[in-house]
């Protein structure tokens, strides 16, 4: 769907995350968010056109889904406005991690099988996990294929247990049995509740 940003931006958002345009507190959540990513501070009612086509173009990528099975993406949330840029400045699409802010959370999006059906999944990590698998030479642009391995090969993945709670477990194993040279060392929870 294009959207010029002269509609309403609730209809088009409502259409995009595939939600009732009625339902006002979902809407406001994820606008409000999208506004607090971006940095737009803009209290009015009425946005500018502009101003809707940012945040739409914003949760478009956001919440696209790739369809091949290893695509994986993750995305620093920043905790300060967004400076604007020239119009002309290559943009990446993501920022992977920058290693000053070791306690940034980190949305890492992967795919996992639930009642039969393949699912997107989003979690958010603590930098510092993101640190703690590149000491065993897992490089930053490498951390999103390595997570969908990880839960790909694990047998004992559930996901009706929480998935935030196993990835840090699969990080932590990884970590502790490569820098120990023994997988002895670190032991299996009992229960990852």
């Amino acid at each position: 769907m294009t959207y010029d940003g002269t509609t309403r931006l609730n209809q088009a958002v409502a259409d995009l995350i595939e939600c009732s345009p009625k339902n006002n507190n979902k809407l406001a959540k994820v606008i409000g968010q999208a506004k607090k990513t971006l940095g737009i501070t803009c209290k009015a009612r009425k946005l500018p056109a502009e101003l809707n086509q940012k945040i739409y173009q914003h949760l478009v990528e956001l919440y696209s889904q790739p369809t091949d099975d290893e695509s994986v993406e993750i995305i620093l949330q920043n905790t300060e406005p967004a400076i604007a840029e020239p119009e002309n400045t290559q943009q990446t699409p993501v920022e992977l991690f920058s290693h000053t802010n070791n306690f940034d959370n980190v949305r890492i999006a992967f795919y996992i099988m639930r009642d039969g059906k393949r699912e997107r999944q989003v979690i958010s990590l603590d930098g510092y996990f993101i640190n703690a698998l590149a000491s065993i030479k897992v490089l930053k642009q490498d951390v999103p294929q390595w997570v969908q391995a990880q839960v790909n090969e694990w047998t004992a993945f559930d996901s009706k247990l929480p998935i935030t709670r196993q990835v840090k477990y699969l990080i932590m194993r990884e970590v502790v049995s490569t820098l120990s040279g023994s997988g002895d060392v670190f032991h299996a929870p009992i229960n990852i509740q």
